[in-house]
């Protein structure tokens, strides 16, 4: 930063001095005024840029405070119910692996195939609540949907309404 009138570099910084904002005017208007300290010029800079950064910075610090605890909220019931779904999934294959074992064992008298072929189309069957039985879970331990949902729906409404400040301190320091 030089002095326009005499190229010096030293300046009285943060001076007060009179200096209208245009009272009413529709971008905010933030100045810093220097004083040359060689000629005595008076140096006025527009710091709009630097406000709407650090007003910016403050967003982006809070939103990520407010967004963080439901985020993790959301990722802990999405992991438990991965993991279930895994577990049931896998007790769901093994069973399967193992009556389909038993009906291709030529060893096996005529009823235990039956029986096998019966029970492989039962458990084709099966709806999810009873695959989690088949791990030891219950339907009730399994993360409601609806929860999850309302989770992602507040993430969503904290990121529009992050944007939408973002947007408005931009438009207010706009040149």
């Amino acid at each position: 930063m030089k002095c326009t009138q005499c190229g010096n570099t030293s300046f009285l910084k943060d001076v007060d001095f009179p200096f209208d904002n245009s009272e009413g005017a529709r971008f905010a208007r933030t100045y810093k005024i220097y004083v040359c300290d060689q000629c005595g010029h008076v140096e006025h800079f527009y710091t709009g840029p630097v406000e709407a950064n650090k007003e910016i910075q403050q967003l982006e610090m809070e939103f990520k405070n407010a967004t963080a605890v439901t985020k993790s909220e959301l990722n802990k019931l999405s992991r438990k119910q991965s993991d279930m779904n895994s577990k049931a999934k896998h007790a769901y294959n093994k069973e399967t692996e193992k009556l389909e074992a038993l009906i291709s064992d030529e060893s096996i008298t005529v009823a235990l195939h039956k029986k096998a072929k019966d029970d492989l189309a039962e458990l084709k069957n099966y709806k999810f609540e009873q695959k989690l039985k088949m791990c030891g879970l219950s339907l009730v331990d399994y993360p409601d949907r609806r929860q999850i949902a309302s989770l992602q729906s507040q993430i969503n409404r904290q990121e529009k309404e992050h944007q939408d400040n973002i947007s408005n301190i931009k438009r207010k320091y706009r040149n």
